[in-house]
């Protein structure tokens, strides 16, 4: 079983390799003092991933997302294929 807070290491030694992964980078912002939000250079910028596993058409895929390389939500997809 995964929970929030376990490594990428921890779940691919759990549950093998998804069937599908997607890499996302985000700059650092923040808001100034006229309340928009700025690309702060001095940051770097927050990369997290959505790993997909299906497990067949008889369980429901799971779908994790992971920041700094730490599962931060697990959502239960459909029946996979």
């Amino acid at each position: 079983m995964v929970n929030t807070g376990d490594t990428l290491t921890t779940v691919l030694e759990k549950c093998g390799s998804p069937s599908d992964i997607r890499e996302f980078s985000l700059p650092a912002t923040y808001l100034n003092s006229d309340g928009d939000r700025v690309i702060d250079p001095s940051q770097l910028p927050t990369e997290y991933q959505e790993w997909t596993y299906d497990f067949g058409p008889t369980r429901l895929m799971r779908r994790l997302y992971a920041t700094d390389n730490k599962v931060t939500k697990i959502e239960s997809l459909g029946y996979g294929h």
